[in-house]
C-alpha cells in the first residue's frame, strides 16, 4: 500500500509519502518544494508517485540533506525530469559516490538508491531567487546530515532531526552522543 499526501505551509509544499508491502505504512519519507528548490527525492519504492507529484513543480535544483535512501532514492530521474542540478554537503557527495549497503529491512521499507558522481558540494548557503538557507550540520542519525535554516522566514528543514521522548528504530551507525 502507497500513502501519498500533499501539505502547504506559507511558500512551502510538503509531501509525505509512505509504502508497506502489505498493510498500512508505518513509516514515511517527506520531500519539500519552496522557490524552485526541492529539498531530498523520496524514497524508490514510490518512485512513480513521487515522480508524478513533483513533475507539476518547476524543479530548478535539488538539495539532498543526507545519504539515507528514503531521502535519495530519487535523485537521477528528478533531475532527468527537470533538467536541473542536484547539491548536497560535501561529506553527502562523497557518500554518495559508494553509498554503504542497505540492510534487508531498508530495501523493503525504502528501496535502493543508486551512487551518484555528479552530486554538487554545497558549503555554507543554498540560494533560491527569494531565499537563502543556511546549511547546518547535524549530524548523529547520519554522519553528513545537514538541516537548511531560512533566517528571514524562520523556516528549519531537519531531515530526520526530530525531539521525542524516545527512538523507535536506531540504526547501527547512528550516533547518540552526536545527535545530542
Amino acid at each position: 500500500m502507497i500513502i501519498s499526501e500533499s501539505f502547504e505551509h506559507e511558500e512551502v509544499v510538503g509531501f509525505k509519502f509512505g509504502y508497506q508491502p502489505i498493510g498500512k505504512p508505518r513509516l514515511f519519507s517527506h520531500i519539500y518544494f519552496v522557490d524552485g528548490l526541492l529539498i531530498d527525492t523520496g524514497q524508490s519504492n514510490v518512485r512513480s508517485t513521487i515522480t508524478s507529484k513533483v513533475k507539476e513543480l518547476s524543479v530548478e535544483q535539488i538539495f539532498i540533506t543526507h545519504h539515507h535512501e528514503d531521502h535519495t532514492g530519487n535523485i537521477a530521474e528528478i533531475k532527468e525530469l527537470h533538467g536541473c542540478n542536484a547539491y548536497a554537503s560535501e561529506r553527502c557527495c562523497q557518500m554518495m559516490k559508494d553509498p554503504p549497503k542497505l540492510s534487508f529491512a531498508q530495501k523493503i521499507a525504502w528501496g535502493d538508491r543508486a551512487s551518484q558522481s555528479d552530486l554538487i558540494p554545497k558549503y555554507d548557503t543554498v540560494e533560491t531567487n527569494n531565499f537563502s538557507f543556511n546549511i547546518i550540520p547535524i549530524p548523529g542519525h547520519a554522519p553528513d546530515m545537514v538541516a537548511l535554516y531560512e533566517p528571514n522566514r524562520q523556516w528549519l528543514f531537519s531531515a530526520d532531526l526530530y525531539i521525542n521522548s524516545y527512538i523507535d528504530y536506531f540504526l547501527a551507525d547512528e550516533s547518540i552522543a552526536d545527535q545530542i
